[in-house]
């Protein structure tokens, strides 16, 4: 039997991607930090030159890390962006160039921020930084989004 080390195969990727940084954490497959990253803000990837400007921040935010090594997944929240749209495939083309993984998820910074601060149960999410934004999801499980810049 040929066992290979799961130790790196395990590793994922969270990206957070706002206007004014990015902070990018590597974590194991129990949630553990294994490693941190800031970087510069994200352009909004439908912007004229947006792509390449992302493409950019993130390269920066992710030089510290191993990409030679595939992630398990890879989770890019960022600003201005609702799966599916043309802005997410922007987003996907763009780290799916840096760094490799078996699955990518693509969503808004506040459906991120969310399911990091209450997982995937009912509740309300207020976030205010360079914007503002509030996520209410009832009991049934839909959706509720005001934002404001």
């Amino acid at each position: 039997m040929h066992t290979v080390s799961t130790d790196r195969l395990h590793r994922h990727l969270v990206i957070d991607g706002g206007k004014s940084k990015t902070a990018a954490l590597v974590i194991d497959s129990e949630g553990r930090p294994l490693a941190r990253s800031t970087g510069p803000g994200l352009e909004m990837i439908g912007s004229p030159n947006g792509p390449e400007l992302v493409a950019a921040s993130l390269r920066a935010t992710l030089a510290p890390f191993d990409l030679t090594t595939p992630f398990g997944t890879v989770a890019l929240g960022m600003n201005g962006v609702q799966a599916p749209s043309a802005e997410a495939s922007l987003a996907l083309a763009a780290v799916s160039s840096l760094a490799p993984a078996g699955r990518y998820l693509i969503a808004s910074d506040a459906i991120m921020t969310y399911i990091g601060a209450l997982g995937f149960r009912p509740g309300v999410l207020v976030a205010v930084g360079t914007g503002a934004v509030i996520l209410a999801v009832g009991t049934d499980g839909r959706p509720h989004r005001v934002d404001a810049y």
